[in-house]
């Protein structure tokens, strides 16, 4: 009869202090692996907490970017808007300008008009004058031929008289008187006709000088029509380039009660009129 060898069965303090030491390492490995799944507990609510801290960082940033770029627009707005009233206020004064200059222009072409007619005037006086001295001096050129005729007439009666009366005393006194006579009667005349000759050269040198008075006062005239024609052309080449720029880069309000001049430089379809306050 065989027999298996026997094993020494251990006591119980053995298997109690056993017990205590594989109890000890799964107490120790529970609390290892607990404290493990805590760390990694903690560590991902720290991550998630940065994750959170970053996000909300972000969202704030995009907030404060999107608030600067909504302050930048305002402000290009509001800029713009002040750029568009300036335009308004320069066409306004280039307009209201523009009227004062055509007003004053209007001014000088009715005061060279009422020259022009003054100087016409004046030169009509002026030649009506030189006529009227030309009949006076054409009368008394008259009244002395006429004169000189006369006393021809009596000095002619007086020495055929004084003739007659001598004949029967003293032939030669008659001849000498007759002489003397003729000679005074040719005294006479030559200081007649000298003094005629004298009265036609001073009218001929008045004629002269009014002549030359009229042409300068004609040179006068034409230099300042010459002046007024090239002002009136400036002036028409100015509104007419201001005509072309208000067609070109600008629209009337389609208000019928405003009817102001615009100019648009950008921005979206919708104005808004300062004068009628009303949009459009």
């Amino acid at each position: 009869m065989c027999r298996s060898p026997r094993h020494p069965v251990p006591s119980s303090n053995s298997w109690s202090w056993v017990s205590i030491i594989v109890h000890s390492i799964f107490t120790v490995l529970i609390f290892t692996l607990a404290l493990a799944v805590y760390s990694a507990f903690v560590q991902s609510k720290i991550e998630a907490k940065k994750k959170e801290i970053k996000t909300r960082k972000a969202i704030e940033a995009q907030i404060a970017l999107e608030a600067q770029k909504a302050l930048e627009t305002q402000k290009a707005l509001g800029e713009r808007k002040l750029a568009i009233e300036e335009l308004k206020i320069k066409e306004r004064n280039t307009i209201q300008a523009w009227r004062v200059e055509t007003r004053k222009a209007i001014k000088a072409q009715k005061a060279i008009e009422t020259q022009k007619t003054i100087e016409a005037q004046k030169a009509t006086e002026v030649r009506k004058a030189i006529d009227a001295q030309k009949a006076i001096e054409t009368q008394k050129a008259i009244e002395i031929q006429e004169a000189i005729e006369t006393q021809k007439a009596i000095v002619a009666q007086r020495a055929i008289e004084a003739r007659r009366a001598i004949e029967a005393q003293r032939a030669t006194e008659v001849r000498k008187a007759i002489e003397a006579q003729k000679a005074i009667k040719t005294q006479k005349a030559i200081k007649t006709q000298k003094a005629i000759e004298t009265q036609k050269a001073i009218v001929a040198q008045r004629a002269i000088e009014a002549q030359k008075a009229i042409e300068a006062q004609r040179v006068i005239e034409a230099q300042k029509a010459t002046e007024a024609r090239k002002a009136i052309e400036a002036q028409k080449a100015i509104e007419t380039l201001s005509q072309k720029y208000l067609d070109q880069y600008t629209r009337l309000c389609p208000n019928p009660k405003c009817r102001v001049r615009i100019q648009k430089d950008g921005g979206c379809e919708s104005m808004h009129c300062v004068k009628l306050q009303s949009g459009f």
